[in-house]
Parts: structure tokens; C-alpha cells; sequence
């Protein structure tokens, strides 16, 4: 007769200076991943502030309403900098590093000390990238005088990007190489998954960005000429970047939010999510076709990589990422469904509006790609004559996905994981107050632009005319109501700051229990390690095998 091994624990965490100076220095990865969350929660309200600016100078055509012709084009480009590497990004890796850990039995994280630099070089090259801008040296920014700033720019540009490339290696190796025994793949928790895939899309098609910021800072240092650099000055500068701020790889950066929308509706109806490995199919797709490095307006193709029979690739993409997104999402709202339970939690409700807001997203996406490939293959002509790829129709799609999916998905995760991250739970009210807001605010946001861009043929972006000259008159009523809708969407986050803060730091939230949301991963049953795990839901597991034995 053989003996088993006996089962050895884990050792517990090492004992963390609380102070702030303990920041510097932590390896524990909930406190590693709470920074990130905090700092990309306070950016998010920061930038939106911004893009309320840039909105409403959009509102007259007469003129620049706030800002002027020098800054406003460097003010749009900071806020989608902003909004995609300085929020939805290291929100969703702070996320990833503080929770996949724990879901998937580990305990702790691989190369904590990496997820540390991480976030400090990060921190370094978002001040860094900040006072670029201040110092003129954004794109359509920067004369000879001051290109420095300009390279100041591009540096800091591919250090945050560095930075969370580092943190998305310490995520993927935790899940591949110490997932509790027992837990497969394809067995892994919604949001965990969600973050693997993420993580491998951030590794395969940002290193693209940094090759692009290379080439940029070496053409733009040391050309002969500062106004024919070959690849285009300093305003050349967006068209060789602004793919990372349209789809298809705006779909990449949102697929944690699928994620989490995948952790909560399934907890919501109180069962698994119908046809489960279909819907995680569907994730990973969106994480397959969320990869657009290839469809740059800078790249060989330039501006024709969607018009002609080639657009057919452009078209495939998007529409495949928004087939994934309607197959993930419409699998967790017919789970909902099913159950005849109606959500009456916070993050319930916030997880519904994300669900809105992708679903929508892909809609706008998907319909502006089509239109604008049938319209290059003569199938019809466009009135105006301008790709809605190039006015505020891809802008409305920027939108959705961002301002209203991301910061969405970002309340619900701030509400959902609570009580892990921090012992308490938010308030309630607020909770409901923000995820309305945002909601709405980005739907009126969105319709404004695509009326702007449809009717109108309002570019979306500067682009190489850094003074917006292409604004034209019927569009001031439409841009009213996107500006209308940002404000909304920024006092929503606003809300959401404001009750982490009053809930979590002032502590005036109450005291959460062990599961307060009868969730079903590992992460609600133990903070340690666990040494085995059949599968990524063993507290429904648990429950079901009760059930079966009454």
C-alpha cells in the first residue's frame, strides 16, 4: 500500500510596510494592483475634464470656443492618450494583478517585483507624457525651438506602453505557469481568461507602436530638415499612431471588460452561463480580431486599407471582433434571462450597462466598415464624399467603447471586487447614480457624432489639419449633444471616484462578508493558495453536488 504525499500549505504573504513609503517597495500584488486601479480611476475623471474642453470647441464652427488652434489638436491627442493607456489599459492590468492570482488558486503573482516596476515606470512615463504636452510637444505640436518636447513625447509615449507590456508578461505567467492543480484552460474564470487573452493580444501588436515611436524619434531627431522629416514632422506623428485609438484594436483593449461582465451576470441569474465554452470562444476571437497593428493610415497601404477588395481583410476584422462581442455578451444577458431574476445589485446593473455599450460599439463599428467598403466598390456613393472611417462616426464608436463600456466595466469591477480588494463595499446609491450617468452620456455622446459624421461629414480627428478647418455648420448642433453627453459621462465618473474615496478610504462603506454576492470563483473562498481545483467555479460546484445530495 502506497502513501499520498501529504499536501504542504503555502506560506503565508510576507508582512508589508503599510506606510506609503511601503508603495515603493511592496511585493504584495493586491496592493500593486490597487495603485493601478486608484491612479487610472483619477486619470480617467482627468481626461474626460479634458475631453469636455475638446468637445465643446467643437460646438462652433466660427471658432475655437475654450481652447485655440495651437492646443486644441494637442488636447485631442492627450485625451486619447489618456483615455487608452493612462485608463482602460492599467485599469484592467491593475485589475488582472490584483484578482487573476487569487482566481486562479496561486496566491500570489509571478515576478511581483516586475508588477512594481511595472507600475512605477508606468507612473514615470504618464508624468513624463503629460508635460511632453505642456511643453508643445504633442503631435501637431513642436517647432524647431521646442522639439524637444517632441521627443520628450515619443520617449514617454514607449515607456508607459514598456511598462504595461511588463505588467501583462507577470499576468500571463502567473496563469500559465501556476494555476492550482486541476484547473485546465478552458476551465479558467471568466475574467481570467479575458486577461490572458488580453495580455497575449498587448504582446503581439504593441511592440508595432514602439517599433513605429522608433522610427518616429530617430526620423524626427535627426533629419536634416525639422518641416520634411520623411515620415512627416511632428504632424506626421498621428497618422503612424492613431490605429491604437480606432477599431479593430480598440476591441483588444476592451475585452476585460468582457471579462467582468462574464464574473457578474452569470452570479446574477445564479447559474453558469449558457453554452460557456461558446462564450469563451467568443472572447478569445475578439481578442484574434482586436489585433490591428496591420491597418495603420501610415502603414503601405495608407489611407486605402479599407476601401477596394483589400478592405475585405478591414471588414473581416471588425466584423469578426463583433461577432465575438455579440456572442459573449448575448450568452451572459440570455443566462440572465433565463433565470427570470431581475439584477438589482450595483454591479449587476453596471455589468448591464457595459453589455449596452459593447453591443453598441460593435454595432457603429461594424455598419461604418461595411458602408465604407461598399461605398469604395462603387456599390453606392457617399453624401458627403468622405470615408466615415475619417469623420466623428468612428469617433461615436471611440465613445462607446471607451467612455462608456471601459468606464463602465471599470465601476463594476470597482464594485464587484470590493470587498476582496478592500473589506468593504461601495455605496450603493452612487454606485447606481454613476452607472446611469455614464450609460446615457455615452449614448448621447455617440449619437451626436454619428449624426456629425454622417450628415455633416465631420472629420474625426485633426489629423494633418491641426486647426479643424473641416468643421462645418450643420454640425454644430450634433457636436452640442456629444459635448452635452461628455459632461454627463464625466460627472458619472466623477461619482464613481467619489464613492471609492468616501466608501473605501474614508471607510464609510459598509463591511462586506466572506461572499456577499454568492459568487462562484475561487477568490471568494480563500486569499491563499489552494492546492487543487476541478474547476473555475467551486463554489458552484459545491452548491450544485448540495443540491443534487438533498
Amino acid at each position: 500500500m502506497t502513501e499520498s504525499a501529504p499536501q504542504t500549505e503555502l506560506p503565508p504573504p510576507p508582512s508589508e510596510d503599510p506606510s506609503l513609503l511601503g508603495l515603493i517597495n511592496t511585493t504584495d500584488h493586491r496592493r500593486i494592483g490597487r495603485m493601478f486601479m486608484v491612479v487610472s480611476t483619477m486619470v480617467l475623471v482627468a481626461t474626460l475634464v479634458l475631453e469636455v474642453l475638446v468637445r465643446l470647441d467643437l460646438t462652433s464652427s466660427d471658432g475655437f470656443v475654450v481652447l485655440d488652434e495651437s492646443t486644441w489638436a494637442q488636447a485631442y491627442a492627450l485625451t486619447r492618450d489618456g483615455f487608452v493607456f493612462l485608463f482602460l489599459v492599467p485599469f484592467f492590468l491593475g485589475l488582472a494583478i490584483n484578482v487573476v492570482p487569487l482566481q486562479i488558486g496561486a496566491g500570489r503573482l509571478a515576478f511581483p517585483r516586475a508588477a512594481l516596476a511595472s507600475f512605477w515606470t508606468w507612473m514615470f512615463g504618464a508624468v513624463a507624457l503629460v508635460g511632453a504636452y505642456l511643453a508643445n510637444g504633442g503631435p501637431f505640436g513642436g517647432t524647431r525651438l521646442d522639439s524637444e518636447g517632441v521627443d520628450l513625447h515619443l520617449i514617454a509615449l514607449g515607456t508607459v506602453i514598456t511598462a504595461l507590456l511588463l505588467g501583462a508578461i507577470t499576468v500571463a505567467t502567473t496563469i500559465f505557469s501556476m494555476r492550482a492543480p486541476g484547473l485546465h484552460m478552458d476551465q479558467l474564470p471568466a475574467f481570467s481568461w479575458a486577461s490572458l487573452v488580453t495580455a497575449i493580444g498587448l504582446l503581439l501588436s504593441m511592440p508595432v507602436l514602439l517599433a513605429n515611436l522608433a522610427l518616429l524619434y530617430i526620423d524626427h531627431r535627426y533629419s536634416t530638415r525639422f518641416d520634411f522629416d520623411f515620415l512627416g514632422g511632428n504632424a506626421g506623428i498621428w497618422q503612424h499612431i492613431e490605429w491604437v485609438y480606432r477599431t479593430p484594436q480598440l476591441f483588444l483593449f476592451i475585452v476585460p471588460v468582457l471579462g467582468v461582465i462574464g464574473e457578474i451576470l452569470p452570479v446574477t441569474a445564479g447559474r453558469r452561463v449558457v453554452a460557456g465554452a461558446i462564450a469563451t470562444a467568443g472572447v478569445g476571437a475578439v481578442g484574434v480580431f482586436g489585433i490591428g497593428a496591420w491597418a495603420q493610415l501610415g502603414g503601405v497601404e495608407g489611407n486605402k486599407v479599407a476601401d477596394g477588395w483589400q478592405g475585405i481583410v478591414y471588414l473581416g476584422f471588425i466584423a469578426g471582433a463583433g461577432l465575438g462581442i455579440f456572442i459573449a455578451v448575448m450568452l451572459n444577458i440570455i443566462t440572465v434571462a433565463a433565470s427570470k431574476r431581475i439584477p438589482k445589485s450595483g454591479p449587476a446593473f453596471s455589468a448591464l450597462i457595459a453589455s449596452v455599450m459593447v453591443l453598441l460599439a460593435a454595432a457603429v463599428a461594424v455598419a461604418g466598415a461595411l458602408l465604407d467598403w461598399l461605398e469604395s466598390v462603387n456599390a453606392f456613393d457617399m453624401d458627403p464624399a468622405i470615408a466615415l472611417r475619417f469623420t466623428t462616426w468612428n469617433t461615436a464608436a471611440f465613445q462607446l467603447l471607451v467612455l462608456g463600456a471601459g468606464a463602465a466595466g471599470a465601476l463594476a469591477a470597482h464594485t464587484w471586487w470590493a470587498p476582496i480588494i478592500c473589506g468593504r463595499k461601495t455605496m450603493a446609491g452612487p454606485g447606481f447614480l454613476a452607472a446611469l450617468a455614464i450609460g446615457a452620456g455615452a449614448i448621447v455622446a455617440a449619437l451626436g457624432s454619428v449624426l456629425a459624421g454622417i450628415v455633416s461629414g465631420q472629420p474625426g480627428g485633426p489629423f494633418t489639419n491641426s486647426i479643424y478647418s473641416g468643421l462645418e455648420d450643420p454640425s454644430e448642433a450634433f457636436n452640442t449633444i456629444a459635448a452635452l453627453g461628455t459632461i454627463l459621462v464625466a460627472a458619472g465618473a466623477a461619482v464613481m471616484l467619489l464613492n471609492v474615496v468616501v466608501s473605501i478610504f474614508l471607510k464609510k462603506g459598509p463591511e462586506a462578508g466572506d461572499n456577499p454576492w454568492e459568487a462562484f470563483t475561487p477568490e471568494w473562498e480563500s486569499e491563499m493558495g489552494l492546492p487543487a481545483l476541478a474547476s473555475g467555479t467551486p463554489l458552484l460546484d459545491a452548491r450544485e453536488e448540495q443540491e443534487v445530495g438533498v
